[in-house]
């Protein structure tokens, strides 16, 4: 639900003043709340873009909510959920948009959208708890290292996006969870030994 004003008025000039300071004087809503609403929005487009909007709201609500344990467990500011983490939501949201997961050839593409959402934010998360997993001290430094930094989740989002775009993890590696946990183990354990 999304509150709406209307003014009725009969006086032309008064209607005009209020028009003219509504367009001087509005300020952006916050970048998270936009990605916060697109998932209530969107929910029943049928227009691709603000499909895409939907899965993405919702694939970084469901990292930051729906993995427990997770690497973005509670470390995503989500203003439907309170509190907050490091991250913000629009942060999440415009990597994954960036990186093109969820277009319509996009790597983590499924034939329906909870489908995709679900395997998108698998996908995620499970490429992100590999470095969680064998770097627990950096990561939990949130965002005084780079690993758990926006920086560096820009960084590793668009490397996860050229290891799935086929020419490495194969599509039945990434089909298959434990292949894919695999082969991202592999492709990142240098970048592990770096930071070790």
């Amino acid at each position: 639900t999304m509150p709406v004003v209307a003014i009725r008025m009969e006086d032309p000039v008064a209607q005009s003043k209020i028009f003219v300071d509504i367009n001087e004087n509005q300020k952006q809503i916050p970048p998270e709340l936009k990605w916060d609403l697109y998932e209530e929005l969107y929910a029943n487009s049928t227009k691709e873009t603000e499909i895409q909007k939907y899965m993405i709201s919702r694939i970084g609500k469901h990292l930051c909510k729906s993995f427990k344990n997770g690497p973005f467990e509670n470390q995503i500011k989500v203003p439907m959920f309170g509190g907050g983490g490091h991250i913000g939501l629009h942060q999440i949201c415009e990597m994954i948009n960036k990186a093109g997961f969820v277009k319509t050839n996009g790597n983590f593409r499924r034939g329906t959208v909870e489908d995709t959402i679900k395997f998108a934010a698998d996908r995620i998360d499970q490429f992100y708890s590999c470095l969680a997993n064998y770097l627990p001290e950096e990561w939990r430094k949130k965002d005084k290292y780079f690993l758990n930094h926006n920086a560096g989740i820009k960084v590793l989002t668009n490397l996860l996006r050229d290891l799935t775009d086929g020419a490495i993890v194969t599509k039945d590696e990434l089909e298959n969870d434990k292949k894919f946990r695999k082969e991202i183990s592999k492709y990142l354990s240098p970048l592990i030994n770096h930071f070790k």
